[in-house]
């Protein structure tokens, strides 16, 4: 008599949590409806699970399936053993997931009334194998009592288990960690310099300052990075190039997710709080925007891309805090235009990528393909706006306090909306394949464009 294989779903089957991936979804589509389901089942699992399984959709296709588990199966498979998913996944999702895959020859699952795991499923299994022996597929702390009944435990990930067992390793996190912090987008907290750079207070003691403010904020920004890709790993799953990001393969599992956005979270207060406590109102002023950003904002056409071009001001006004630099009205004006034509771009192209059908329009977003024409002209006027606040500055009185020959200053002004214009024809013809501030990192036009802008401003100075 063939023994019987019995394969866990959740971190075992898929580099998932089926449960937690619909809690964080389900919190970031109804916040209070979430909690709501929570305190109504009694905070019972078996009600929670079957009232999330209809609110919050899960594509068998597109999880992040474990390959060694599923050679295993077809290994047991082929020799003749009959195999079951067992999970505390509800019984919705294990039969879909089962159906979708076709190598199952029966499912146990949560139910309305029954939570599948631990104990009950320990019981639910022999009561299946009607005393066959049995092998078992498992990772969690929840599946010990199975891996001592079972004849071989084959453990997923680094459960420490002192019996005989086969280990199925998940890969280490650091090389996912980095990735999913997105070093390469701390550039854009370079803008915490630029108070620095438009008052002339380019001293060491100020440098020094708007460094420690740089890692704050990258700090910040990555924990929320984390948060994001939690909440749209569904989004990112049918993506064709957000797909490979790590929560969506799978390299990252929910649980870790947390505990990494929380360490960096409290590793940038703590530091914020030790070094630059001036600051530390903005700084959390940004991490409170960025949440509801994540978990609401995002959805709400044109009100999310004012989030953006805010978020950007905001970098800019923590250099002034930290560096007691003097509020300047006119650097706000332009960063807020100039911004915003940036979040409307990025937008523009992910609807350019829907109409050529390079990617699905995405559900967590407020817009419609319909919506092109207005996300341009709003895009292209706030670019322009950005321009004409610069031209207005030159004209002002206070150019002359800190300029000797201001006039050089037109030629930055013609330079960058020369600039401007151009992304936006880039983005207009469906050709920016990426957000437009990491567009212009690796366009040599853009380094042209800084250069030009940096050799005016020296010029104005008298510095030649």
């Amino acid at each position: 008599m063939k023994s019987i294989l019995f394969v866990d779903l959740d971190e075992s089957l898929i580099n998932t949590d089926v449960l937690r991936e619909q809690l964080i979804r389900s919190f970031a589509i109804s916040p209070w409806g979430t909690l709501k389901i929570l305190f109504r089942s009694g905070f019972r699992p078996e009600r929670v699970k079957a009232a999330l399984v209809d609110k919050v959709d899960i594509d068998p296709k597109t999880l992040p399936y474990n390959a060694d588990v599923l050679a295993l199966i077809h290994q047991a498979k082929k020799e003749g053993h009959p195999v079951v998913l067992a999970t505390a996944s509800h019984e919705k999702i294990a039969n879909r997931i089962a159906k979708f895959l076709g190598i199952f020859d029966a499912v146990i699952a949560t139910t309305d009334t029954h939570n599948c795991k631990g104990k009950k499923k320990v019981a639910l299994m022999q009561d299946f194998a009607k005393g066959r022996p049995f092998d078992y597929v498992g990772d969690s702390r929840a599946d010990l009592a199975i891996f001592k009944e079972a004849r071989t435990p084959y453990i997923v990930g680094r459960l420490a288990y002192s019996g005989l067992h086969q280990r199925i390793a998940r890969p280490r996190i650091f090389k996912p960690f980095l990735k999913a912090i997105r070093p390469h987008q701390w550039s854009k907290n370079a803008l915490i310099f630029l108070p620095l750079l438009t008052s002339h207070n380019l001293t060491w003691a100020p440098i020094m300052t708007a460094l420690f403010g740089f890692i704050c904020f990258s700090l910040a920004a990555s924990a929320i990075y984390i948060i994001n890709d939690m909440v749209d790993v569904e989004d990112d799953r049918h993506h064709p190039e957000k797909k490979n990001r790590p929560f969506a393969r799978g390299d990252l599992t929910i649980d870790e997710g947390i505990w990494l956005s929380l360490l960096l979270l409290a590793s940038t207060i703590f530091l914020s709080y030790v070094w630059l406590p001036a600051g530390l109102w903005v700084l959390a002023g940004y991490i409170t925007l960025t949440f509801f950003y994540s978990f609401s904002l995002k959805a709400q056409p044109v009100l999310d891309v004012f989030c953006l071009s805010t978020l950007y001001a905001i970098r800019v006004l923590y250099g002034q805090v930290i560096n007691e630099i003097e509020s300047s009205s006119w650097l706000l004006a332009f960063c807020v235009f100039f911004f915003l034509s940036l979040a409307f771009m990025k937008r523009t192209a992910e609807i350019e990528k829907t109409q050529r059908k390079e990617q699905p329009l995405m559900t967590r977003r407020g817009y419609q393909t319909a919506d092109d024409f207005l996300l341009k002209a709003a895009g292209v006027g706030s670019g322009l706006l950005s321009i004409l606040v610069l031209m207005l500055y030159i004209n002002s009185d206070k150019v002359t306090k800190l300029y000797v020959y201001p006039d050089f200053l037109w030629g930055a002004a013609y330079v960058l909306l020369y600039w401007k214009l151009r992304l936006w024809l880039i983005a207009t013809r469906g050709n920016m394949n990426q957000d437009p501030v990491l567009f212009a990192l690796s366009d040599p036009v853009s380094y042209t464009t800084a250069a030009l802008v940096i050799l005016f401003g020296a010029l104005a100075k008298g510095l030649f």
